[in-house]
């Protein structure tokens, strides 16, 4: 079973990796930054569970934020040549934990001086191979029983 923290491991290696930027990466909110940064959210949107299968849907944004202290039209030109880097970190597969997953659509958009690109990470992963006490945790966090009560 594919974790958070893995897939935020995972993230970071491809926008400082594949990608080839670097910046700071955080994943929580940030107040005041004085060099460019990426934030990273994920949003889970909807999780079914089959019989020892889980199908996942993550909402990814990436909120990227140049020049923090002054921003001015001449840098909408660096939020460009991000996007052309991520669409090409992501065009056949990401490697997220171990296995790739397709991001089959991403979309960016430049608002506030600010860049965001997102993507939906969609995936299958079976959680019999969880040891129980792990599973009996997950299923807590998730307000279910095993016993479906």
């Amino acid at each position: 079973m594919i974790h958070f923290a893995e897939i935020r491991d995972s993230l970071v290696d491809l926008i400082k990796e594949r990608a080839g930027l670097n910046l700071k990466v955080y994943f929580n909110h940030v107040n005041d930054a004085s060099v460019d940064y990426c934030q990273v959210r994920l949003r889970p949107s909807r999780t079914d569970w089959g019989d020892g299968w889980i199908n996942r849907d993550i909402r990814v944004d990436f909120q990227f934020t140049l020049h923090p202290n002054g921003f001015a039209e001449q840098h909408h030109m660096d939020y460009y040549e991000i996007v052309d880097a991520l669409d090409l970190a992501t065009l056949n597969a990401v490697p997220i934990a171990d296995r790739w997953i397709t991001i089959y659509e991403c979309s960016s958009r430049i608002f506030d001086g600010s860049l965001t690109y997102s993507f939906m990470l969609s995936f299958s992963d079976c959680w019999d191979e969880l040891p129980e006490a792990e599973r009996a945790e997950l299923m807590k966090h998730l307000h279910l029983d095993l016993n479906g009560r």
